[in-house]
């Protein structure tokens, strides 16, 4: 099933769509193309700076791991 915007619809995405809804209010009702303009702006701008921050807060784990080990000598 897909929803107006074109996108597979999944509980994820209706939840998402409900929460956008209820957002923006009645003042301004969502359309297929604010929805698509939101999904393009998470693709573009906040999915890469989760992934930016997922590596960073790996990269301190396995550093204080590894000055762990060198005080424990």
């Amino acid at each position: 099933m897909s929803c107006f915007c074109g996108t597979t619809f999944t509980p994820v995405s209706a939840s998402w769509l409900l929460n956008v809804s209820r957002i923006y209010g009645k003042t301004r009702p969502v359309t297929a193309a604010g929805v698509q303009a939101l999904r393009d702006e998470y693709t573009r701008a906040i999915q890469p700076s989760r992934a930016r921050a997922a590596k960073t807060f790996n990269l301190e784990r396995a550093l204080n791991a590894e000055s762990g080990m060198r005080s424990a000598e």
